[in-house]
C-alpha cells in the first residue's frame, strides 16, 4: 500500500511544481520553520488545546492509515482528540526527516511516538510509528499537513506505571 501512496504523492506533487508554482522555498528557512512546527504541535498536544491542534491540519487534509478508510478533511480529528483527552493523559511527538521541497509544498517522512496513560490509572501504552506527509502553507503563512499517511510499528509494549 505504501508504494501506491508514494506514487500518488509524486504524481500530485508534479502538478505543484509546474510553471504556475510559487518560487522555490529556501531549504534553511523551511528546516527552521518545520522544527518550530514540530515544537508547536507538541505544545498544543500537551496543552490539550484541540482547536490549536486542528490549526496544524489543512481543511482539505487527506489522511491514509492502515486498516482505516481514507479520511477527507480535518473534522474527524476533533472527536478523536476529545475522546483521547477524556480517557487518557496523552502526549505525542513527531519528527520530520528527509525533507524535500517541491514547488510550494514540502514532502517529508515522519516518525512519531505517542504515550497514553489511562486517567483511571493503570498501565500506560507507548505507540511508535512512521509515515510520509505533504505540507503546505496556510493563508496565514503557517505550515499545515495537507496529506498524511502513517502506520504504527508492529510492537506496542505496555509499560507498568
Amino acid at each position: 500500500m505504501i508504494p501506491a501512496i508514494v506514487l500518488s504523492l509524486l504524481i500530485y506533487l508534479s502538478g505543484c511544481s509546474g510553471p504556475d508554482a510559487q518560487p522555490t522555498l529556501d531549504p534553511a528557512t523551511v528546516e527552521s520553520e518545520l522544527r518550530a512546527f514540530e515544537d508547536a504541535h507538541r505544545e498544543a498536544i500537551d496543552a490539550k488545546s484541540i482547536e490549536d491542534i486542528l490549526q496544524f491540519y489543512s481543511t482539505d487534509l487527506i489522511t491514509v492509515t492502515q486498516g482505516e478508510p481514507i479520511q477527507y478533511g480535518k473534522d474527524w480529528l476533533r472527536p478523536l482528540m476529545q475522546e483521547l483527552y477524556q480517557s487518557y493523559d496523552f502526549h505525542e511527538e513527531f519528527k520530520l526527516d528527509n525533507i524535500k521541497i517541491i514547488g510550494d509544498r514540502v514532502v517529508a517522512t515522519l516518525q512519531y511516538s505517542q504515550k497514553m496513560t489511562p486517567l483511571q490509572g493503570g498501565k500506560h501504552m507507548t505507540q511508535t510509528g512512521k509515515g510520509i506527509c505533504v505540507l503546505k502553507k496556510s493563508d496565514s503563512g503557517t505550515w499545515q499537513f495537507e496529506w498524511n499517511s502513517y502506520s504504527p510499528d508492529d510492537t506496542q509494549p505496555d509499560v507498568e506505571e
